[in-house]
């Protein structure tokens, strides 16, 4: 029986809401594409009162989670499935579990309780994390993983991952489905970028977390470039950048430009005036800022094996590097610096229309919940 069809109403188990946006588009787009009612239930240890609201999307957020429950997982696990049963309408539902160790496996429990489908979320830091930190709680992984009625991969590369740990029983089960670029950077994609002579410069947007492996970005880049490029870092100023990192070298402080967090519209423009983007994450869910550059024409410099590695060919859109190896990244600086000197394009259809969260929560509403 298709639990959806019979009441129409999907219940999101998503405890990292308040960590990405990704969350709020995906479900404001199913509300936007079908009449279906959402629950959101987010067990977090800090009250966000900023919950997006909308019509058709019930938010349950509870404060549940503290230091004690990040050491002791079935402790997390029982306070969150009390809660749930506690705060959320004994109606059977669709269950969407948006991690497998954080959300899945207290929905699937949940789901023994209340009745419905599970499906769950394979995300970056059950890959990073949960196969390498919680593999005793593999079995219970696996029971949960048997009753969903499909498990999603945001990367294709973890999909190979999952493969590896859990072998390929579940194999019927899986679908990969990217996260959708905001739709300001649909409606404002280029066909071909505006060539510039103000010489290189590179970009970074993010924040200034060492998972991002800012500095061996920007050690690479000026490897081949002179003193006198650009490097130019969004999302984060100085102190926050020596908090994680340390110290600029002083070869690179003239030369990297620190310009905090900027808008949409201003990020365009600076994309505009870059010549290639670069973020060689350690580990990366999917990481929109790749797609949102191709929708600028920027080219990219992305981790082998994590994120949107797999979605398209190494050198098409940019190059992939070993993040853990420094002379991998000078590569990919160099491929990517001489294969587009001019920008990617010129397109017919800039290849960013293909990660539209109106066509990706469609997907969702057609092959996955139905």
């Amino acid at each position: 029986m298709n639990v959806l069809k019979e009441n129409n109403k999907i219940i999101h188990f998503c405890s990292y809401f308040f960590t990405t946006q990704v969350y709020t588009e995906l479900f404001k787009h199913l509300s936007s594409n079908s009449d279906i009612s959402q629950t959101v239930y987010v067990p977090c240890k800090v009250f966000n009162e900023n919950v997006f609201n909308k019509e058709g999307i019930d938010f349950k957020v509870v404060k549940c989670l503290s230091l004690l429950t990040r050491f002791f997982y079935f402790l997390k696990i029982i306070l969150i499935l009390f809660f749930a049963i506690r705060n959320i309408g004994n109606q059977k539902c669709l269950i969407h579990a948006h991690t497998l160790y954080s959300d899945g496996i207290p929905g699937y429990l949940y789901s023994l309780v209340r009745g419905g489908e599970l499906v769950i979320s394979i995300r970056g830091t059950d890959v990073s994390l949960g196969f390498r930190f919680y593999r005793h709680y593999k079995w219970l992984a696996r029971l949960a993983l048997k009753r969903a009625s499909k498990v999603i991969f945001i990367s294709p590369c973890h999909k190979k991952q999952f493969n590896l740990y859990f072998g390929d029983k579940y194999d019927s089960k899986l679908e990969v489905i990217p996260n959708g670029v905001n739709d300001f950077f649909i409606k404002n994609s280029k066909v071909k970028k505006t060539v510039t002579d103000k010489g290189l410069s590179a970009l970074y947007i993010g924040s200034a977390s060492r998972n991002k492996n800012i500095y061996s970005a920007i050690h690479a880049f000026f490897t081949d470039c002179s003193p006198k490029e650009k490097f130019y870092i969004v999302g984060c100023d100085y102190q926050s950048f020596i908090s994680s990192y340390g110290e600029l070298d002083n070869r690179y402080k003239s030369s990297v430009c620190f310009l905090g967090k900027k808008n949409m519209s201003e990020i365009i423009d600076i994309m505009e005036k870059s010549s290639l983007f670069i973020m060689p994450s350690l580990s990366e869910t999917f990481g929109l800022v790749y797609i949102e550059s191709i929708s600028q024409c920027l080219p990219i410099i992305y981790s082998e094996g994590q994120g949107v590695d797999g979605y398209f060919t190494n050198g098409q859109f940019g190059f992939k590097c070993n993040p853990k190896d420094i002379n991998s990244i000078k590569n990919a600086v160099y491929n990517t610096l001489s294969k587009f000197p001019c920008g990617l394009g010129p397109f017919e259809h800039n290849p960013a229309l293909d990660f539209c969260w109106h066509h990706i929560s469609k997907k969702y509403l057609q092959e996955i919940y139905q």
